[in-house]
């Protein structure tokens, strides 16, 4: 079957995968192609205006598509009106509107201009303009905005200084908030009706959220904050019964951790703590606590803080484990997780862990603490990897980006994996050699590493078995040859730059994220605010 015979809406659903720049390439295929991709391009693509559109008024009133998202960045008020009056005849029904670079008062007086226009909106974002000290404090004022059906909202404030502003959002069929770092509270916004909202996501600094979110937040599922002042009341956590998602990024994790072992969320699945200044305030966190807490959870990540373990974990549903700069005065750190099949820890923890029924168990990320990578890799690494058959993924990183050495005496035999990372590492090419004899291994990638060639300067290593070569800022040093020291059974282009006298590589593809999903263990987590 070719694309010529699929059916439209399968075409459709196909074209859905791509991003928006590979969407648009799409559609100047055929005419067939451009018409699967119309509605996407319509839903996803946003009309830019400017002020520069004041002239090119034609352009606008001859659009072909008619799209539903609209950029305001226009300065002048008389040239914004000129516009919005051609962009509501020709884009009657809009369904997501972002105002970039306004003040508070100009916002609402777009707003009740053009009221009508507006309130249909499903996305509304906005970005707040810098209040420079020059411009004249302006009293204290109430703004009130009436959005029936808006969904999603999206509010990036700055500071107006010793002006005290207040806005005040009545959208009764909110799904999504969010709130962004630049706000310092001297804009607030108040959303009165927070029934239907699901996802939140906000800064803290020296308020609390119930300040923003004045009605009931309980059915909330995914929250996401970043706070940085904790002297303020924790509480309304303990309300929110329904989570299934929840990332804390804190610079304080004392005051906080302790409700967050209060909390009760059967539903919850992924749960995050991040202290970003673990050097104070790290806070103390039981591990049984949190498994008794959240019942079904399949992912957690801790980071910044001290775990304290008391007898065996038991789980039976955690499936991702992540582990950073964490302390844990046990001997022994023992879990009983049949169901995990992502680890990633430091050394200090690897080499307190034991794991028990974990037959599932697919990939390992380590980060090497000590200088002495042979030791660590003998000692700790290469027994856990021999200890769990079903690993196909190893990916070994040197700890807070400060370059290891894996020597040429390391004894790496073969493994059984079929994928091998290396991060931050000088690796010699004679411990690289060893991985011909890596029947299984499909995969290699070398990231922010160099390789040094000084024991065979004219040897080139040819891994048959590997299929996909990764290498992403690597440097060859001490070679006496022109190509690079490794061979790999399919060909893998590769872009050479010249960097203090050596050879930095870098492969020349970068995969999409296609699926418009990013892993769990990353901040950046797609969400209902992206239009």
């Amino acid at each position: 079957m070719d694309f010529e015979s699929l059916p439209m809406e399968l075409l459709e659903e196909i074209l859905a995968y791509l991003c928006f720049e590979s969407l648009k390439a799409a559609s100047l295929v055929c005419r067939r192609w451009y018409q699967a991709s119309e509605k996407l391009i319509i839903r996803y693509g946003q009309l830019l205006i400017t002020d520069a559109a004041a002239k090119r008024l034609d352009e606008i009133r001859n659009f072909e598509r008619s799209y539903q998202a609209l950029h305001y960045i226009v300065n002048d008020w008389s040239n914004l009106q000129v516009i919005t009056a051609d962009c509501i005849r020709r884009f009657p029904k809009i369904q997501n509107l972002q105002l970039d670079r306004y003040f508070i008062e100009d916002i609402y007086k777009f707003y009740d201009t053009y009221r009508f226009w507006v309130e249909q909106c499903e996305s509304f974002k906005v970005m707040l303009a810098m209040n420079q000290s020059s411009s004249p404090i302006a009293k204290p004022e109430n703004y009130e905005l009436s959005l029936p059906n808006l969904k999603t909202l999206q509010w990036q404030g700055t500071s107006y200084e010793r002006s005290q502003r207040s806005v005040t959002i009545n959208a009764p069929n909110l799904e999504s908030v969010c709130i962004d770092a630049m706000l310092n509270w001297s804009v607030d916004v108040r959303i009165p009706s927070c029934d239907r909202i699901k996802f939140i996501r906000c800064w803290l600094r020296q308020e609390p959220i119930y300040s923003m979110l004045v009605g009931n937040i309980f059915n909330v599922e995914t929250l996401i904050m970043y706070i940085d002042d904790g002297n303020f009341n924790k509480r309304f956590l303990l309300s929110m019964q329904q989570l299934r998602y929840l990332k804390l990024q804190l610079k304080n994790a004392i005051n906080i951790l302790q409700y967050v072992q209060m909390m009760q969320c059967d539903n919850l699945n992924v749960l995050s703590i991040t202290n970003e200044v673990p050097d104070t305030g790290r806070g103390t966190l039981y591990m049984a606590t949190i498994f008794n807490c959240f019942r079904n959870l399949e992912t957690l990540e801790l980071g910044g803080i001290d775990l304290i373990v008391n007898g065996a974990i038991q789980d039976t549903r955690l499936k991702f484990l992540k582990l950073y700069d964490v302390s844990c005065p046990s001997k022994v750190f023992s879990m009983n997780m049949p169901h995990l099949e992502v680890l990633s820890v430091p050394e200090n923890i690897l080499c307190k862990l034991k794991l028990d029924e974990c037959k599932q168990l697919k990939e390992l990320h380590v980060v090497l603490e000590s200088s002495n990578s042979k030791e660590t890799l003998k000692r700790t690494v290469i027994p856990f990897v021999e200890g769990h058959n079903n690993l196909k993924k190893l990916s070994i990183s040197s700890s807070k980006h400060q370059t290891s050495s894996i020597e040429d005496n390391v004894d790496f035999k073969d493994l059984g994996l079929e994928h091998l990372e290396l991060r931050y590492f000088d690796v010699s090419i004679v411990f690289l050699q060893t991985l011909v004899k890596w029947e299984l291994l499909k995969r290699l990638k070398l990231a922010k590493c160099s390789i040094n060639c000084l024991s065979a300067p004219f040897i080139t290593t040819h891994l048959p078995s590997v299929q996909r070569m990764t290498l992403d800022h690597v440097e060859v040093m001490n070679t006496s040859g022109t190509d690079f020291p490794l061979m790999i059974g399919e060909v893998c282009e590769i872009h050479y730059e010249k960097k203090h006298g050596s050879t930095l590589l870098c492969s020349t593809h970068q995969p999409e994220n296609r699926n418009r999903r990013i892993s769990l263990f990353t901040s950046g987590r797609i969400d209902p605010m992206a239009f």
